[in-house]
């Protein structure tokens, strides 16, 4: 138990040292906040932007878009590049700025319900 009390320990710690400009709890992140994770000379600042890239792009396959096969480094320089060309609407929530960035690139394929098929 004592090894579990110190591991929560340095778990709080390494928490307690990250950015000071750390979200509060529940705080959605808006595209000035993904650009700075993605500039940030923090290694754990990167990690955190790529992986909330990669999720929503996991969210939005084939629902909003229909990517290529891309790297992660790929995503990561699509939103920086078409956050830097928004200042103006980098207060949007960032989900919102990777659905438009990816649908524009890579629309899916219009479809065509099946006859009787009900839509929303």
């Amino acid at each position: 138990m004592r090894c579990l009390g110190a591991m929560a320990l340095a778990a709080a710690v390494t928490f307690a040292c990250t950015d000071a400009r750390a979200q509060t709890p529940g705080e959605f992140w808006t595209g000035n906040d993904l650009l700075d994770k993605i500039r940030s000379v923090s290694e754990m600042d990167r990690s955190l932007a790529l992986g909330y890239v990669m999720g929503a792009i996991d969210v939005g396959q084939g629902a909003h878009f229909c990517t290529p096969q891309i790297t992660a480094g790929q995503a990561r320089d699509i939103m920086r590049q078409h956050l830097e060309a928004v200042p103006a609407a980098r207060h949007m929530l960032a989900s919102t700025h990777i659905i438009y960035a990816f649908k524009k690139l890579w629309p899916c394929e219009q479809r065509t319900p099946a006859p009787g098929s009900r839509t929303m």
